[in-house]
């Protein structure tokens, strides 16, 4: 992991498609900029339904796949981002999220410290099914902190060098090397009783405003996954049989 979107976003304002590829990362997401709401983006949270509704993730050897939300920074010159959601790997050398033989899905948070570029990735539980609530959120221990939380748990903070976010993502990210063989879906929001996919302006511990995520946001799909168009609920599958952005 972990490319973030720099690339993708790059390429979008470029108006250029990103091919698929055997040996890239391949993202599948919905993303709002602050332009697009006039807003300060200091979080974003979301509850997450996983694994596959056939109960699990299939991932193929040197392989990791990802659903997730994110909130990331990019100037030009670097970037950086913190993530927090679910993530199954398996063997994937160099994965700094870890690789699991066992194929296991597991909770983590991720950041790239800016302007360093360093990844660094703590996982939490693993075998997660079902339910769980994820989220990034800027916090008061520094002027560039952020923590993020795992099934509503807050992990410890990090400093990610960078204060208000560029912009915040939802979806999905696999490393691409066996398509035919991988399974990954999320359902963002699944029911009306569910965290939708929303954002906030408010620094933690300041009890967050937070405001749905719907027709300001952008859908990619980079070839390979199918993405529903925000606002929640909305899926997020590696589908290559059937990849792009659908209402």
């Amino acid at each position: 992991m972990r490319l973030g979107l720099a690339v993708v976003l790059a390429a979008f304002c470029a108006s250029l498609a990103l091919p698929a590829s055997s040996s890239a990362n391949a993202f599948g997401d919905n993303y709002l900029y602050t332009n697009d709401c006039s807003c300060t983006l200091h979080g974003t949270h979301s509850d997450i339904h996983l694994p596959d509704t056939d109960g699990t993730w299939i991932m193929t050897l040197n392989n990791f796949g990802i659903e997730r939300v994110s909130a990331e920074f990019s100037n030009g010159v670097g970037a950086g981002l913190i993530q927090a959601g679910a993530n199954i790997s398996n063997h994937r050398t160099g994965d700094d999220c870890d690789y699991d033989s066992a194929g296991e899905v597991e909770g983590f948070v991720e950041h790239k410290a800016y302007p360093s570029g360093a990844y660094l990735c703590e996982t939490y539980g693993t075998g997660l099914t079902g339910n769980h609530t994820f989220r990034v959120n800027r916090t008061d221990d520094c002027s560039t902190c952020w923590s993020g939380w795992v099934s509503g748990i807050r992990k410890p903070k990090v400093d990610v060098g960078f204060a208000d976010a560029t912009y915040v993502t939802a979806g999905g990210e696999v490393a691409v090397a066996s398509p035919s063989a991988i399974v990954v879906k999320g359902t963002f929001g699944q029911v009306a009783a569910d965290i939708p996919w929303e954002r906030t302006a408010a620094i933690f511990p300041t009890t967050p405003t937070w405001t749905s995520i719907g027709s300001g946001a952008h859908c990619e799909s980079d070839g390979v996954w199918r993405v529903q168009s925000a606002p929640s609920p909305f899926q997020s599958q590696y589908l290559p049989s059937n990849p792009g952005c659908v209402p």
